[in-house]
């Protein structure tokens, strides 16, 4: 018996098709949209960690990047350039130090709007185990006041792509050798014009359909293994053929559940709606690319997705091929991008309105010392209105208070150390954060509790801080528990913490605890398990503890409540409770006093004045340094400058100070400023400034500063 061949040609055509069409699949959707999704991760974690900078020291930095290091294979390296591209912050802690001054890298610190570029990592150093690899090199400046300092650069390796196409086309290779050979042999067939006999055609149908079951075998492997969620769906009536292993553990539905099966028995589609209207755009061209979409998961979890379409045939039936690619941790950073870009804008505002009620607060501060000096002088036995006059400054003591945490919102900072009595901190901060809610709290003081080294309106962010999560873990209220004693350390408790004597505050709640797999998170920037919270109040008082040398932890079980442990260094000189308002040191000399404020300067020439010093009042460096010099001329030279550290269009104390060290380098001179949490301030004396006081300061703070000054 005689049979014809044209079935063989038929076999090699659908192969072909086939094979075209995984080929098409794989470069031109599979690939690119996994390179995309690959730098898009690039880029939000360049500016993840360009956005924690802004609250992390460099040790933190470095924690930062080794944690988000760990687990990301497609990432060559993570690093923080200054703005010579030396690297101060490097995933391989090998290579801080290094310098990066090539002309690419250069370019991308220069950049205001960021610089994407191909790399080869080392191709000069042949020994290198990164010598050759291809990287896509992601730059990202970060700057100050329009200054670049620097850049994040992140590392995106092409190494497992480029090995990831190598093996899919050495498949497809090994399929057209059997593809070809199969073609081969049936064009000597056709052009010989030969009659096969029904046995052979029998044993080439074997060998071919052996070949093609072994390029399917293949095939199926790289549609099983792919890591974007791919299905296969009937487009005339929604059934499912086939879906992969990816799209199982996305949408948590097991294969065996959704084949045969129609589309729509499965709420994978949080608005059905658009899957139509996407089925319908395939109808006018063959494919759908990138279309950001919710979708639902089995567990009914929502999760953001890159959805491609394209059309295919299966059998002679026309079929949708699905892939969708999870990017819901893109969209939760684009998220958190905003969320703290808003923040960052309410931190510049919450400065500026500290700034300003700071300088009002010292007009008010000042005018009521002078009323109390006057009304002592001129009125005898008015010891009623003394006291209210006393209890009006002490008000507004407090109000610095609240401007103090408005400036630790806006930025943080350096910590400008005093020595502290902190139970009254304490218990001071905790009332403020239980006005209006339905808790109570409990205090329990050692007698003997040491002083504390601290900035005392960080410290009380801080309190307020835990106090505020520990009222949000009890929504229908309860008790907190706040205790202060003396731990002696031998430095084996905390690898952060050295041998002394630490004071140890525990603020207890009775609320609904922290799943242990959350605890290692709970200070991370961000991180929050509060539909209304910003993730940034812990996180804000991890770095206030660290940059006081301390150290926080915390202990809780689901339903038992949570204990936060603060451990702060001990204070071996004399603790300070409080501004004294007993005693005011006059003095004698000729101070010089800058600010911008007019009233500030009066109200501060007023009080220098009543306690016997001669004072001239000047509104900017400029006009400083000219009345500065001319007292030198004339042999009457000022024995103190105080100057306000912030002008606004003019010379501040800053750059006055270094003018002032070259006319004189005796110079005494005290610095003071609305902004507190100014750098300045923490560290005055590496400046040239001899003293520091933060508005609003009131007349016994001011001249015992004085007297310190002149006389030190």
């Amino acid at each position: 018996m005689k049979i014809g061949v044209k079935v063989h040609l038929i076999i090699a055509i659908l192969a072909v098709v086939l094979i075209s069409s995984l080929i098409l699949i794989f470069q031109y959707i599979v690939i690119p949209n996994q390179v995309n999704m690959m730098i898009e991760r690039s880029w939000n974690v360049a500016r993840y960690i360009k956005q924690c900078n802004q609250y992390l020291c460099t040790e933190e930095q470095q924690e930062l990047v080794e944690k988000l290091i760990i687990g990301e294979n497609n990432f060559a390296y993570l690093v923080v350039l200054d703005s010579e591209g030396k690297a101060i912050v490097h995933s391989n802690p090998d290579r801080i130090g290094m310098v990066f001054n090539d002309t690419g890298t250069m370019a991308g610190i220069q950049s205001r709007m960021g610089k994407q570029q191909i790399y080869v990592r080392d191709a000069e150093n042949e020994e290198s185990p990164f010598h050759g690899e291809r990287v896509i090199d992601v730059m990202l400046p970060s700057d100050s006041q329009g200054v670049i300092k620097g850049a994040v650069n992140v590392g995106l390796s092409l190494k497992g792509v480029d090995e990831a196409k190598q093996d899919y086309y050495f498949i497809l290779l090994l399929s057209v050798l059997f593809l070809t050979g199969a073609l081969l042999l049936l064009d000597f067939s056709l052009v010989n014009q030969v009659v096969i006999p029904l046995a052979s055609i029998g044993q080439t149908n074997r060998d071919m359909q052996k070949a093609l079951k072994g390029s399917e075998e293949k095939f199926s492997a790289a549609f099983r293994l792919s890591p974007e969620a791919i299905s296969i769906s009937s487009l005339a009536d929604g059934r499912y053929i086939e879906v992969n292993d990816t799209w199982e553990d996305f949408y948590g539905y097991k294969r065996e559940e959704v084949i045969g099966n129609n589309v729509h028995d499965f709420s994978i589609w949080v608005n059905p709606d658009e899957r139509n209207l996407l089925l319908e755009e395939l109808r006018y061209k063959p494919t759908v690319h990138s279309i950001e979409k919710e979708m639902c998961t089995k567990l009914e979890e929502h999760k953001h997705a890159l959805c491609s379409f394209t059309n295919i045939q299966i059998n002679g039936e026309p079929c949708v091929l699905f892939l969708s690619t999870d990017i819901s941790l893109r969209k939760q950073l684009e998220e958190e991008r905003l969320k703290a870009s808003k923040l960052e804008s309410l931190g510049v505002l919450a400065g500026g309105i500290a700034h300003d009620f700071n300088n009002l607060l010292t007009v008010i501060v000042g005018n009521l010392a002078l009323a109390q000096m006057n009304l002592k002088e001129r009125c005898e036995g008015q010891d009623e209105i003394s006291e209210l006059l006393v209890e009006a400054e002490k008000a507004s003591f407090q109000a610095r208070g609240l401007t103090q945490q408005l400036l630790t919102f806006a930025k943080g900072g350096a910590p400008v150390r005093e020595t502290y009595f902190i139970k009254e901190l304490i218990r001071d901060s905790a009332g403020f954060a239980l006005c209006g809610s339905n808790v109570i709290c409990e205090f329990r003081f050692d007698p003997n509790l040491m002083p504390v080294d601290m900035d005392g309106g960080q410290m009380s962010q801080v309190i307020n801080n835990l106090i505020i999560n520990a009222i949000q873990a009890m929504p229908n209220g309860g008790r907190i528990k706040i205790t202060a004693e003396n731990r002696a350390l031998s430095g084996y408790e905390f690898s952060s913490l050295g041998t002394g004597d630490y004071v140890r505050i525990a603020i207890q709640d009775q609320g609904i605890g922290v799943p242990e797999k959350l605890q290692k998170r709970i200070f991370d920037p961000y991180f929050t398990t509060k539909v209304t919270g910003s993730g940034l109040g812990l996180a804000t008082s991890y770095s206030i503890i660290r940059k006081h040398n301390g150290h926080i932890a915390l202990e809780s079980k689901p339903g038992e409540g949570t204990t936060f442990f603060i451990y702060l260094p001990g204070s071996q000189q004399e603790k300070r409770s409080g501004t004294n308002y007993e005693t005011i040191y006059p003095g004698r000399g000729r101070i010089l006093v800058m600010d911008d404020e007019e009233r500030v300067r009066e109200v501060a020439g007023q009080i220098l004045d009543s306690i016997g010093y001669e004072v001239e009042l000047t509104k900017d460096g400029l006009q400083a340094l000219e009345i500065y010099q001319k007292a030198m001329e004339q042999n009457e030279p000022f024995d103190l400058v105080i100057m306000d550290l912030t002008i606004p269009g003019g010379m501040g104390g800053k750059e006055t100070m270094q003018k002032l060290l070259e006319t004189d380098p005796e110079v005494k001179v005290i610095v003071c400023s609305g902004y507190s949490n100014d750098p300045i301030m923490a560290d005055y004396k590496a400046w040239g400034f001899k003293g520091v006081i933060a508005k609003p300061y009131g007349i016994r703070e001011l001249s015992a500063t004085i007297g310190r000054v002149i006389n030190g």
